[in-house]
């Protein structure tokens, strides 16, 4: 299932929601309660079609070793 990104027309809030892609594309803002004030966003995927990392990030850190920076705990 696709992620949405929404934004309120009346107060400015934004959320995310893990739903199907038969969505509605407004739904009710649970801030301000407008009845259709969360409009579905543009959304730009980063997509990788070489199969490797994108150079552009420079060199990811190594995971191995139990000395991850992406795990917490």
């Amino acid at each position: 299932m696709p992620i949405y990104e929404y934004k309120c027309l009346a107060c400015g809030v934004r959320e995310e929601r893990l739903e199907g892609i038969a969505a509605p594309v407004t739904h009710a803002c649970p801030t301000c309660g407008e009845a259709e004030g969360m409009n579905r966003q543009l959304s730009i995927a980063s997509v990788s079609t070489s199969g490797g990392p994108d150079p552009s990030y420079g060199s990811a850190p190594s995971c191995m070793g139990g000395s991850c920076p992406f795990m917490k705990g």
